[in-house]
């Protein structure tokens, strides 16, 4: 089974990216929800863990491509990560700050790596030990209060 058929999607993201990722659809009724704090690879986990719960959330990162892994890292040793091996060691070639959708998770025994969609980029997965570092902010897209 490939990494994009394990990936556990956060609830929102099939509504705005289409995969392949022809276009971002942007719904009606929706707000941005800036998240502060200080990632960790731990509390970025138990943050993205937790919005599997929710009903409706699109996740956004805005990050440091040079700190991301690699584009074309195999999926293999991605697949190794997860299950008990080391990170993969490829660096990114891309430079600059970018706003990536975080669309879901494929968590194994040795760690957790996050799919990624970049505008009509194909999906790719990053560790999240290469995420957290890559990460400057997260926003979250959530509906938007009808008591407003």
């Amino acid at each position: 089974m490939t990494l994009l058929e394990q990936a556990r999607w956060f609830p929102g993201v099939h509504d705005l990216i289409s995969l392949p990722p022809e276009e971002i659809r942007l719904p009606t009724g929706l707000v941005g929800r800036p998240v502060r704090r200080k990632w960790t690879t731990g509390s970025l986990a138990e943050f993205l863990a937790a919005l599997h719960d929710r009903s409706w959330v699109v996740p956004v990162a805005t990050v440091d491509r040079a700190g991301l892994g690699a584009d074309d890292t195999p999926e293999r040793a991605l697949l190794d990560y997860l299950g008990g091996g080391l990170p993969p060691l490829w660096n990114s070639r891309r430079e600059g700050i970018r706003n990536v959708v975080l669309a879901g998770t494929v968590t194994g025994p040795g760690g957790i790596v996050v799919l990624t969609v970049e505008g009509a980029a194909k999906p790719r997965f990053q560790v999240i030990e290469r995420l957290v570092t890559a990460v400057r902010e997260i926003l979250l897209i959530v509906p938007a209060r009808k008591d407003r």
